[in-house]
This record gives structure tokens, sequence and C-alpha cells, in this order.
């Protein structure tokens, strides 16, 4: 029998009124599984709050029957055979103990009587930030948790870490501390994706994931704060390699080796995919707060807002210790700053900076893609009336030479600079090919001869695995998905999961670019079909 069977045998008992019996079961959730304040329980029964509250009066229920006790005696002894439980845990559990009803029940309505019962327990109602709940009717109650007073601090400790990790580290991972956390890391993890306003990357259940909570301080968030007082907007990869540089900076002058920086590419994703940040044209704007830049940073910003120009560290360091600071504090404000772009090319000792404002590419001009774009396809018109194809000893693509020149003048032009899938960047035009969306021999003359037909993918693996179907790419989101890979070695497997998840840039995915995506992926996935049946 349940507890609120016994509940209800032990009020009938009494012979209290059918009046009395409903607002005490409304009172400890017994109805509907909704916990009812006093108040709402006499506006359902039409009477006064404090006629309510004479007829839930302890003398009512103060003369317990003995299967009442060994029936709450119970629910304490499952609730105490573990340090902790989930609500949804808890309720299973007691349901095949048959202790609880399905909708007949609520679990804090039930801590509730055993409160009025005098029964002391050896737990905490706590919510998913392990608060302690008070077992009320305030509608405040969001217990999620029942946890032993023994077991609480211990997992708060725990708890406080993880989410105090991406002060250290901007983006965090539990695999950092999961030595520390032992057998708590399931619940840890479990607390964390409860969380609002969580952002998280890679796979949740092989535990590989980076977690950022955004409405708690970390590095990361503090970056955004001060470059975006500066800029309005950034190209997301360049950004991600000016934290990953500063962040990197930093941890390597605090000799910090219990957590690991993320990688350029997750911030990227984060930088991408956050709630805090729209991308326009590929661009990414901040919508967040910004706070107002230190007395160092405005001198840093003056400074190459007059040069508008690369300058050596030396020069930073004098025109700054002119201005009264120290040259610790400009080491650290230098080499760790994330609104100072450091260009590595000239070599160790010669190394360049420069504002970020003054040094974001944009890969998205669109005005001067047009104008680049408008010259190639008077050209290629020109071909497309005789065809595309002509025979000579052998058959040659006419358009090929119009298209390459096309994406040379981008290049050049510094509108792209790495391969569209992998995203490696070039050192020159031989390490890409011009590479076709869609089948070149499937298309018509009038694709081939449409500049957006074509991107440039790198010769190091991405444009045969392309070409071949390994990997494709999804015309409605533009993100880099698996092909046929049955058959392949361990090595091009690797390879690609490295890339799978990458999102092409904008530039790649103007006019009809999203078809001819969609024309490859659906032919691959036919094949795939096929070779299942």
């Amino acid at each position: 029998m349940s507890i609120r069977k016994e509940l209800i045998n032990l009020l009938e008992d009494q012979k209290i009124t059918a009046e009395k019996l409903n607002a005490i079961l409304l009172y400890f959730g017994f109805i509907d599984s909704q916990l009812y304040t006093l108040e709402k329980i006499g506006e359902e029964l039409g009477v006064t709050k404090q006629a309510v509250t004479a007829m839930i009066s302890r003398k009512l229920i103060s003369k317990q029957t003995l299967s009442l006790k060994i029936k709450i005696n119970e629910f304490i002894g499952i609730v105490d055979s573990k340090n902790y439980w989930s609500i949804n845990n808890l309720e299973e559990e007691m349901e095949i103990a048959m202790l609880i009803n399905e909708d007949e029940f609520n679990i804090t309505g039930i801590f509730l009587l055993i409160d009025k019962l005098g029964i002391k327990t050896n737990s905490k109602l706590c919510n998913i930030n392990l608060d302690e709940q008070a077992r009320n009717h305030d509608g405040s109650n969001r217990t999620e948790y029942i946890i032993s007073k023994d077991f609480l601090e211990t997992i708060k400790q725990k708890f406080n870490k993880a989410l105090r990790l991406q002060g250290k580290c901007g983006i965090a991972n539990l695999e950092y501390i999961k030595e520390y956390l032992g057998a708590d890391y399931s619940l840890i993890k479990e607390l964390l994706l409860k969380q609002p306003k969580l952002w998280t990357s890679g796979n949740l259940e092989d535990d590989t994931f980076y977690y950022l909570l955004e409405n708690r301080e970390s590095t990361i968030i503090n970056y955004h704060k001060l470059v975006f007082k500066i800029i309005d907007r950034v190209n997301p990869e360049y950004l991600s390699e000016l934290y990953h540089n500063a962040m990197f900076a930093g941890k390597k002058a605090e000799k910090r080796k219990e957590y690991t920086i993320p990688p350029k590419d997750v911030i990227q994703q984060y930088f991408e995919s956050s709630k805090y940040f729209n991308n326009l044209n590929g661009m990414i704007i901040y919508t967040g707060d910004k706070k107002e830049l230190s007395e160092t940073n405005r001198l840093i910003v003056s400074f190459f807002n007059k040069t508008k120009t690369e300058v050596t560290f030396r020069e930073i360091k004098d025109y700054l210790l002119e201005s009264g600071i120290s040259e610790d504090r400009i080491n650290q404000m230098v080499t760790h700053s994330p609104i100072i772009y450091k260009n590595t090319s000239p070599g160790r000792k010669n190394y360049l900076y420069s504002l970020v404002s003054n040094n974001f590419p944009d890969h998205n001009n669109l005005e001067l893609i047009d104008d680049f774009a408008e010259d190639t396809n008077e050209l290629l018109q020109k071909i497309s009336k005789n065809g595309t194809d002509k025979d000579t000893t052998t058959l040659r693509r006419l358009e090929h030479p119009a298209l390459e020149k096309y994406l040379t003048k981008l290049y050049k032009n510094g509108l792209f600079s790495c391969c569209a899938i992998c995203k490696k960047e070039f050192a020159t035009t031989k390490e890409w090919i011009v590479a076709h969306k869609f089948k070149r021999k499937d298309c018509s003359d009038d694709i081939r001869t449409d500049v957006n037909i074509v991107m440039p993918l790198c010769i190091y693996g991405c444009d045969p695995l392309y070409e071949k179907g390994f990997i494709v790419i999804n015309g409605n989101t533009g993100i880099v998905t698996t092909g046929e890979r049955s058959n392949l070695s361990d090595y091009g497997n690797e390879y690609i999961d490295r890339i799978i998840g990458k999102k092409i840039d904008p530039i790649w995915m103007r006019g009809k670019s999203p078809t001819y995506f969609k024309e490859k992926f659906d032919e691959v996935n036919e094949k795939i079909k096929q070779s299942s049946k």
C-alpha cells in the first residue's frame, strides 16, 4: 500500500470531513502531484486561508498508525541508501517499492509530511546549483536532487571547482579534473548539463565535450568585453587565433599545468554558435555587455591609432614606459592581451604587433567579390556560347583558366586564405586546387560557367576526399559531413574525423552554391543506400 493510501486510512479513521481530507491531500501533493499554497487550497474549497490552516493541524496526523510509520521508514531507508538521488530516479525507485502511485504524489510534499510527523531525516532537497530548497509551498522550490547531509559539502566543493575551471582556461573540459572528481564525475557532468546559458561543443556521450557557462565570469568572456569595446565585428577564425595566443601566453607565464587551453577550432565553434554572437556575412558581432578600458589599454589603443601600422615590441614598450607604466606591467599587457595581434612570421626576435581593429582580415568584402565575379562572368559567357569543351588531341576545359584566375584574384586580395573545408592556411597558390562543388561532367554549360561552382581545396587531402565522396557538405548549413567511408584506412578515417563538423565560410555559399552542394550530397547518400542493400 502506498504512503498516500496509508495517510488516507489514518485520516478516515479520525472521521474527518471530506473537505478536510481534500485540504490535507492537496497540501502534501497527493491529489495531482502539485503543492498547493494555503491560499490556493482555500480558493479550491471556497474557504479562508485561516480555515485551511485549522484543517491541516498537526493534531490530525499526530496519531500515526504503525502501517504509516512502516511506509515512511521504508521511504527514508531507500533515500538514505545512496549519497544522492535525482528526483526522477527516486520516483522510479519509489514506484518499484509501491510507496507512491503515478501522478498522485510529490516528493517535496512527502518530505513535508515527514517534517509534520516530526520524523528526522538525513537528506537535503537541492536544486541544480546544490542550493538547499525549503520544504514549503511558496512556489520557489526547484528540487532536482535529494542529497545526504554528509555528502552535500563534498559534492559542492567538486561542483564549484568545475564551475570555476572556465575562469582559468576560458572554455573548460571536465577531463582536466576527472581524476579529482573520481566517482562523482557523472553527477558533476549531469549538474553542468542542466545549467542555464550553457554552451557545449563535442560529444556529450564520450565525455570529450567543452563547456562554457555564459552567465559566469571566465577568461574568454572578459576578452569579449574588452575586444568589442574597440571593434564592432570581426572574422571568427582570426579572433579565435588571437584569443588562443593570449590564453597560451597567460598560461605559460603563470606556469599552470593542471589544465589545457581550448584548441582554436573549439574557440571558433563557440563564436559561431553562441547566443551572444550574431553572424553577419561571416563576421561576428558580440551582443553582450562591454567594459571600460583600463588606463593602460587606452594608452595602447591611442598608440596604435597614431601609428596605423605594425610595430616592434620595443616601440610599444618605449611608449608605455614614457607614459609611466612599469616594465612588468607592459610585458604582461602586450604579450597576454586579446586586443593586440602578434605577427610571428618575421621570426622569434622580430615579432610585429598591431591592434586588433587594424588587423582583422575582411574575408567577406562582398562588393569586391562581386566585381571580380562580374569580370569573370563576362569572359565565361563568351566561352559558353561555343560550348565549354574543345576537342584537340585531348578534351580541354575552356572555362577552367577563367575560374582559376577568379579564385586567384580573391586569394591575392585577401578574400580567402585557407582551404574551404579543413581551414588550413595557404602559403602559396600552389597549395590549392580549383575544385567543383558538383561533378563537372554532370554540369550544364550554364553551371560550368557560374563562378560559384568552384571553391579552393587543399592538395593535402580535402580535394580528393571531396571529389571521391568521402566527405560532403550540407547545402543548408554549410557544415562538412561524412560521406562514403567504407574500406578506408585508419589514417584516412582519422583525417576525415578532424574536419567533420567544420563550417565553410559564407563566401563559398554564394549564389546557387547550396543547390550544388545538395546535388553532391544527395548523390553520395544515394550510393551509400545502394551499397547497404
